[in-house]
């Protein structure tokens, strides 16, 4: 769960819970920073990919066809992870607690026979009291962490239809 520290460097610590699982699709958040690659895209939308996506969603340009990112809640894909978000980020999306931040992670496809990997290097970090959000590297991040493999599949026919999952 997110925690506040007494330094200026607010950390969130995610674990996984069944608040995990529960996510403010739909809504519109604001990046103003827009993410490297599209800083002209600053509006998001957080779009859940349906049952068989298991804990994946969709973080796609408002109003747009593209960009379209494939993310997860942290918790949902490792056992625990902390970001740092400098005070940069802090002041970019008006953080003051990090009682109401949405942490996500960026996930890579490699195709249907291969398993994803997660960013674990820079994670998307959203202030959910104002809709503001945007991508915080994290200081001590190493190349091991930009394709951090991982054991949930992107699809898996069997969650759409409640039978037990092939993960």
């Amino acid at each position: 769960m997110p925690r506040n520290t007494e330094s200026m460097h607010a950390t969130a610590t995610v674990e996984p819970t069944e608040e995990a699982t529960m996510s403010p699709a739909g809504l519109v958040f604001d990046f103003p920073a827009g993410v490297p690659g599209f800083t002209d895209v600053q509006a998001f939308q957080l779009l859940p990919l349906g049952p068989e996506f298991g804990p994946y969603l969709a973080l796609k340009a408002a109003g747009r066809e593209h960009p379209v990112f494939v993310v997860a809640q942290p918790a949902a894909i490792t056992p625990a992870f902390d970001v740092e978000i400098d005070d940069v980020s802090q002041a970019l999306i008006g953080l003051e607690s990090t009682e109401s931040v949405l942490v996500l992670v960026l996930i890579t496809l490699h195709g249907e026979r291969s398993l994803p990997t997660a960013n674990l290097a820079a994670p998307i970090v959203v202030n959910l009291a104002n809709g503001r959000g945007c991508q915080v590297v994290q200081p001590d991040a190493d190349a091991s962490q930009l394709a951090v493999r991982i054991k949930v599949p992107v699809y898996d026919s069997a969650r759409a239809t409640g039978q037990p999952s092939a993960s």
